[in-house]
């Protein structure tokens, strides 16, 4: 019911394949203005639904169309300033394990930078969790916070392409002003450092250093067996005009690499 080119409301939508139903919307809720699209922008104040059910992984078959090609009206900028998820649940076997997640969330982005502000909460009181209040401008310096805790089997740790029995978590601690900051971040397989990074900046030019261990993640192992255990990289990212510059060096046993 409602305006498709306004605010409308779904009250329960399914999507099926060849094998039948493999997800169910209840409730959804989109107020959008579509004429900002003629700006190249998403303008969205409220995207909701009370229930996002993913019964299996679906079996999607490959158009057999030919890709059009121009056309394209890439966009510039986006806004949502509600997101609300009451339940995201999906049955096991679409993940290694079962999921009942609450989601709620804002966010904007755009040439200039943006901002994001998320929640995800397991409703069973145990599986993934994310905290993130963040703000970034144009050259990625950020403000904020992030906390991030994916069991084995979650939601997170299958984005990572982690393995079955691997969880993940990750922090971002940032703070100061845009032209005068520190920041520092963390990834952890299980509980192992497989990446850490220091920055900070002064007026302009961005420092960074980064220390990585391929060898803790699958998709990295074999790259270890090149590399090396530890990857060290560190450098500069410098504002000239408009553009950045990146002044970098990367070494590890078996890299040795040095701007010219």
């Amino acid at each position: 019911t409602g305006d498709l080119l306004g605010t409308f409301r779904i009250g329960r939508l399914t999507i099926a394949d060849e094998q039948g139903i493999w997800l169910v919307a209840e409730n959804l809720l989109m107020d959008w203005k579509p004429l900002a699209l003629r700006k190249r922008a998403l303008r969205v104040d409220a995207l909701e639904a009370d229930l996002i059910h993913v019964l299996r992984r679906p079996d999607l078959v490959p158009s057999d169309k030919p890709k059009k090609e121009g056309g394209s009206m890439p966009l510039r900028a986006g806004d949502i300033e509600k997101l609300r998820i009451g339940e995201f649940r999906s049955d096991e076997g679409v993940l290694p394990r079962a999921l009942s997640l609450e989601i709620d969330g804002a966010g904007r982005v755009g040439l200039d930078g943006g901002t994001t502000q998320l929640s995800v909460l397991p409703l069973d009181g145990k599986g993934d969790r994310l905290f993130a209040d963040l703000k970034w401008s144009d050259d990625f310096r950020l403000l904020g916070n992030l906390q991030l805790e994916g069991p084995a089997g979650g939601l997170f740790a299958s984005l990572a392409r982690l393995e079955e029995n691997q969880s993940i978590s990750a922090t971002i601690n940032a703070d100061g002003e845009l032209l005068d900051w520190r920041a520092d971040a963390d990834v952890l397989i299980d509980a192992e450092n497989v990446f850490a990074l220091k920055a900070s900046a002064e007026g302009q030019t961005i420092n960074f250093d980064a220390i990585v261990h391929p060898g803790l993640h699958p998709l990295t192992a074999s790259v270890a067996e090149t590399l090396g255990d530890t990857l060290d990289i560190n450098g500069k990212l410098m504002r000239e005009g408009k553009t950045p510059v990146l002044d970098v060096t990367a070494n590890a046993d078996g890299l040795e690499l040095t701007p010219l």
